[in-house]
């Protein structure tokens, strides 16, 4: 499989050896990114990846969670309201009009 891939890298090399193309241009735009702005930008989209994977854990958890709190609820008190939330703990639609 290695050999695949160097003989094909091989062949790009040489298809666009001494010629002017796009991806010349993207590395000479690379090249002027500084290491400390591709710490920020590394940075910037690892807590976004971060906070985007715990926000569907804890929805997840709360739908799972749901139904017994629930239950417990109408333990303690047989009159209580619900608060019509969601299985997931949202906001429903509605109340956004």
């Amino acid at each position: 499989m290695w050999v695949l891939i160097a003989r094909y890298g091989y062949y790009a090399v040489v298809a666009l050896a001494g010629k002017e193309t796009l991806a010349n241009i993207g590395l000479k735009l690379l090249a002027n990114i500084t290491f400390s702005q591709t710490l920020a930008w590394t940075g910037t989209g690892g807590a976004a990846v971060w906070a985007l994977s715990e926000r569907r854990l804890r929805k997840k958890i709360i739908r799972q969670k749901a139904d017994r709190i629930k239950q417990l609820e109408k333990h303690i008190d047989r009159d209580r309201s619900s608060s019509t939330l969601t299985a997931d703990g949202s906001t429903r639609p509605e109340d956004y009009e």
